[in-house]
C-alpha cells in the first residue's frame, strides 16, 4: 500500500495488507466514521477494540448505517483520502503487454538508441511506438506509486550525453546503464560501466529529487563520480525534471526537460 497523505492512520496500511494480498483495490478512508470502504467490493472495514471487522455495503452512502463514532465529531468538511495498492502487476491488460512486448523488440534493434541516434526520422518512429504505450499508462500519479522505487536498466533512450556516442571509444559506457531510484529518500543515481582491458570501470551521477505530482519529479544534482573514485561536487546550476509518462510492475517510460525520452525495465523488485 502508498499511503497517498501523511495524516492517513498508518494501521490501515496494516490491517488490509493481509486482506489485499495481490489485489488491486482502491480503498477510502473516511475521517468523521473512521471507516476504510472498498470501493469496489462495497465492503466496509470497521475498527473495534482490537481488530477490524468487514461489513458488506449497499452503497458508499450507507457507511453512517453501520458505523456509530466513538465520540462526537465536529461538523467539518469531510476528508476522503485515497489509498492505493501499487506494486504489482494486476490491471495491466494483454493489450498493454502486447503492445510493450512489441516495443521493447523494436527497441532492441536500435542498441539502446545509439544506432539511431543520427537519424531523425527512424527516432521519430520509435517516438511513436513509444507514445503508443505512453496512452496506455496504468498508473495514475506515477510519483506515488511504488513500482517507481528501485534499479532500472535503459534500454532506449534518445540523449548522446547517455549513450555517450560523442567520447573517445575507450570511454563509452557500454549497455549496462543504470537508474536506481531511493523514492521514500527522494534521492536518484545514475550508473555507467565501461571497461579498459579487463577492468570495468564505473561512473555515478547522484542526485535528488522533489515530487511533482501526477508525474513531474524535480531533480538536483549534488555529485559526479568519476571512475569509481574520483568525486566532484555538481554545480548549483545542474537541475531538470523528468515526467513519468508511463509506470508498472517492470517498465518505466520519462520524458526529460530537455525533451530527450527513456525507456526502461525493472532489473529486480
Amino acid at each position: 500500500l502508498v499511503e497517498r497523505y501523511s495524516y492517513l492512520p498508518p494501521i490501515l496500511s496494516l490491517a488490509l495488507t493481509k486482506y489485499l494480498k495481490h489485489s488491486s483495490q482502491i480503498f477510502i478512508w473516511h475521517s468523521e466514521s473512521k471507516t476504510a470502504l472498498n470501493s469496489i467490493t462495497m465492503e466496509a472495514f470497521i475498527p473495534t477494540a482490537s481488530a477490524w471487522t468487514r461489513t458488506k455495503l449497499s452503497s458508499p452512502l450507507s457507511i453512517s448505517r453501520h458505523v456509530v463514532p466513538a465520540k462526537p465529531v465536529l461538523k467539518t468538511r469531510t476528508k476522503l483520502n485515497m489509498v492505493f495498492a501499487y506494486g504489482n502487476k494486476v490491471g495491466i491488460s494483454p493489450e498493454v503487454e502486447t503492445a510493450k512486448s512489441n516495443l521493447l523488440l523494436s527497441l532492441k534493434r536500435t542498441n539502446l538508441g545509439r544506432d539511431v541516434i543520427n537519424d531523425e526520422q527512424a527516432r521519430k518512429y520509435y517516438d511513436e511506438l513509444i507514445q503508443k504505450v505512453e496512452a496506455m499508462n496504468p498508473s495514475p500519479e506515477p510519483v506515488y506509486d511504488s513500482n517507481l522505487d528501485g534499479k532500472w536498466r535503459l534500454v532506449y533512450a534518445d540523449a548522446e550525453e547517455i549513450l555517450g556516442t560523442k567520447r573517445p571509444v575507450a570511454f563509452r559506457p557500454n549497455d549496462e546503464i543504470f537508474q536506481t531510484i531511493f523514492a521514500k529518500e527522494g534521492r536518484v543515481v545514475n550508473e555507467e560501466t565501461f571497461v579498459i582491458g579487463f577492468l570495468p570501470i564505473h561512473n555515478l551521477v547522484k542526485a535528488v529529487f522533489e515530487v511533482r505530482p501526477p508525474m513531474r519529479v524535480n531533480v538536483k544534482f549534488e555529485q559526479f563520480v568519476l571512475a569509481d573514485f574520483f568525486k566532484i561536487k555538481a554545480p548549483a546550476t545542474q537541475r531538470g525534471f523528468l515526467d513519468i509518462t508511463y509506470l508498472d510492475h517492470n517498465m518505466r517510460i520519462s520524458r526529460g526537460n530537455k525533451g530527450h525520452v527513456f525507456v526502461l525495465i525493472k532489473e529486480d523488485k
